[in-house]
C-alpha cells in the first residue's frame, strides 16, 4: 500500500472498496457487516453504489472496470506489494524504516510501468487520432490559417498542414534552445557559486587575521569626533547669568 506523510507523520493510505481510490487519514466512510467484514469508501457516491448492490466491474469509472477491460495493469509484481497480509510481525524499527523506503521505491517503479503500459496501449490508436486531427483541420480551416494562404495555394488542405508543421517545428526548436540556454546558465551559476564560496572563505580568513592582530584598534578619526563634535552638534552658549 501507499503511505501518506505530513509533518514527519507517516500513515497508511487505504483503498476504496468500490472505486479503488485512495482514502486519506480522517476521510471516507467505514461500513462493518454482520460477519465482521470491513468495507471502506472514499465518498458517499461509492457508499450509495455499494448499498444499491452494483458490481464495480460493470461501472465504467471504477478501477475494477478498467483492469477487467485491459485499460490498466492487472497482473504485475508491483501490485503484490499492496496486498494486506494478516500475519503478525514483531516490531523492529529498522524493519519499519526499510519497509517504508521500499514502498516508495516500488511506487516509483509502478508509476513508470503504468506510463509504459499506457504508451503501448495507445500505439494502435495513432491512425485514428491522425484521422480525427485531419477532420478537425478540414472543419476549421479558416481558424488555422489566413485566407491569403489558402487562396494562393492550389491545395488548401496541404497548405494548412504545411503551415501547422512549420509552426510545430518552430516551437520545438524554441523549446530546445531554451533548454540548452538553461543548462548553460546552470553550469555558469554553479561555477560562480564555487568561486564565490572560495572568495568568502578567503575574506573570512583575512578578517580573522585582522581581528586577531588589531582587536583594540580604534580609528583616530572616531576619537577626534568624540572629543571634538561638529559645529551643528555643539550647544550654543549665551552670556553667563553670574557675570
Amino acid at each position: 500500500g501507499r503511505v501518506w506523510e505530513h509533518d514527519h507523520l507517516t500513515m497508511r493510505l487505504d483503498k476504496c472498496w468500490f472505486c479503488s481510490c485512495s482514502v486519506y487519514p480522517g476521510h471516507g466512510i467505514m461500513f462493518v457487516r454482520n460477519d465482521s467484514k470491513v468495507f471502506k469508501f472514499c465518498r458517499s457516491k461509492c457508499h450509495k453504489n455499494f448499498k444499491l448492490k452494483r458490481n464495480p466491474r460493470h461501472v465504467r469509472w471504477t478501477k475494477a472496470y478498467r483492469r477487467s477491460h485491459g485499460k490498466e495493469m492487472a497482473a504485475d509484481p508491483t501490485l503484490e506489494f499492496a496486498k494486506v497480509r494478516n500475519v503478525p510481525v514483531r516490531y523492529n524499527r529498522e524493519l519499519v524504516a526499510t519497509t517504508i523506503r521500499v514502498m516508495k521505491r516500488v511506487q516509483e517503479i509502478k508509476e513508470k510501468r503504468e506510463e509504459r503500459f499506457y504508451a503501448n496501449r495507445m500505439k494502435g490508436t495513432k491512425p485514428q487520432r491522425r484521422a480525427e486531427k485531419l477532420r478537425r483541420i478540414d472543419e476549421n480551416m479558416n481558424l488555422i490559417v489566413t485566407p491569403m494562404i489558402t487562396d494562393k495555394a492550389e491545395n488548401p488542405r496541404k497548405a494548412a498542414l504545411d503551415f501547422i508543421r512549420a509552426k510545430a517545428k518552430e516551437k520545438r526548436m524554441k523549446l530546445l534552445r531554451n533548454k540548452q540556454n538553461l543548462e548553460i546558465k546552470d553550469d555558469s551559476e554553479s561555477e560562480d557559486e564555487q568561486s564565490s564560496s572560495m572568495d568568502v572563505s578567503f575574506s573570512t580568513n583575512q578578517s580573522k587575521r585582522k581581528s586577531d592582530n588589531a582587536e583594540s584598534f580604534v580609528p583616530f578619526t572616531l576619537i577626534d569626533e568624540v572629543n571634538d563634535p561638529p559645529e551643528e552638534m555643539k550647544t550654543p552658549r549665551g552670556p553667563s547669568p553670574f557675570a
